[in-house]
């Protein structure tokens, strides 16, 4: 006997082996983990994003979220899960910075250790990321401290190993398995590959739905772009306060995440 390498991260192993022994060993078990998670999942975002933008916009993202992303396969994975899981930890982050209060840290704690457990490809962007992000927005704007967010997400890697020691999951196999299963990612003509060409109508669809964003980016920059023009001479200034300065530091996490997890994703590349 000798085990098979592959890259599926813990989450997805752990929930599979619950579902089983919850709901029995058959396939509608995993529908059934699936069904839960995404419910669990909504809510919990859903009540994060009425923090920061209303309860009714709030909701709203949280369905759109599940819409795109459990509902397509409607079963547990490895894929969307762990997409679920960045978004709602990204809303956490922005939670945590709007109002630094003690329900946006145990937030961003409890969903980032789940982060990690979820595939590296999302967790390890993210997380540094979102660090970096948010030491970028005190620099900026100050308001947490880059030291509470260092022991933050410091206290995060030993959490996520204590519950992979709980749940018997060796820790030098994860990280040779990830190892030899992420040579995808070396490879710069596979990327441009998982990018572009392998779903081109994916990559459309994508970015019609991303249109309205953009349009409401383009709107915001606006009104930090003042235009004047002279007889011979052409100006264009950039007015910013620190406040948006800050912020515009974490929205930007979210481009270089999305590249990175379509350019290393073998399915799910919206």
């Amino acid at each position: 006997y000798q085990e098979m390498i592959g890259g599926l991260p813990p989450l997805f192993l752990m929930g599979a082996k619950w579902a089983f022994d919850w709901f029995g060993v058959q396939w509608f078990s995993l529908v059934k983990m699936g069904g839960l998670f995404a419910a669990v999942a909504l809510l919990v975002h859903a009540g994060l994003l009425s923090r920061i933008m209303g309860c009714w916009w709030g909701l709203l993202l949280a369905c759109f979220t599940q819409a795109v992303t459990s509902l397509p396969t409607s079963c547990w994975s490895h894929d969307w899960t762990s997409a679920v899981v960045a978004t709602v930890f990204y809303t956490a982050v922005l939670v945590w910075r709007a109002h630094a209060d003690r329900l946006g840290l145990i937030a961003v704690f409890f969903i980032g250790v789940v982060l990690l457990l979820s595939k590296a490809n999302y967790a390890g962007v993210f997380f540094v990321l979102a660090l970096m992000g948010l030491i970028a927005a005190d620099l900026s704007a100050p308001k947490i401290g880059t030291l509470k967010n260092l022991v933050l997400f410091g206290s995060m890697v030993p959490a996520a190993v204590a519950a992979l020691l709980a749940c018997h999951i060796s820790i030098l196999a994860l990280l040779r398995n990830y190892r030899e299963a992420g040579v995808r990612v070396q490879s710069g003509g596979q990327t441009i590959q998982r990018l572009f060409l392998n779903q081109p109508w994916e990559v459309k669809q994508t970015a019609a739905l991303l249109l309205p964003a953009l349009i409401c980016v383009a709107y915001l920059c606006s009104r930090w772009c003042a235009v004047r023009r002279d007889a011979d001479s052409f100006f264009l200034t950039v007015h910013i306060s620190r406040q948006d300065a800050a912020w515009l530091s974490l929205l930007a996490i979210g481009v270089p995440v999305a590249v990175i997890a379509m350019a290393t994703n073998t399915t799910f590349w919206m």
